[in-house]
């Protein structure tokens, strides 16, 4: 479940588009941000710790993937955040080595999965 929207950034870490429109994230600069910085840099899944979303203004947790283009290169990300203020309570966060095996089990029964 991703309560709290879901956004994609460029690579310099600028939200260029979101789901709901109405959070009001288009434009906003994510790259002081640590899931996006090693997103960015590392060119795999991250889960981030517990933080205050900017926009949303509430306690999230945000899973970020990389956006690549057709060689591979990281040219964005995109994100999905769990508020924890409205009942999500995480259940389980796992990444796994090698295959950066990303899963995240809300107590609401949503399942979110990223491999790569």
């Amino acid at each position: 479940m991703t309560n709290a929207g879901i956004w994609a950034t460029d690579a310099e870490g600028r939200a260029i588009a979101d789901v709901p429109r109405s959070t009001g994230r288009l434009g906003v600069n994510y790259s002081d941000r640590e899931y996006i910085q090693s997103t960015l840099r590392h060119n795999r899944p991250t889960v981030a710790t517990p933080i205050m979303g900017r926009v949303v203004n509430a306690w999230i947790i945000v899973i970020a993937v990389p956006v690549n283009d057709e060689v591979g290169n990281v040219i964005g990300t995109l994100c999905g955040g769990v508020r924890l203020d409205q009942g999500a309570q995480i259940e389980q966060v796992r990444v796994f080595g090698e295959r950066q095996f990303a899963d995240v089990r809300a107590a609401l029964s949503a399942t979110f999965h990223q491999t790569c």
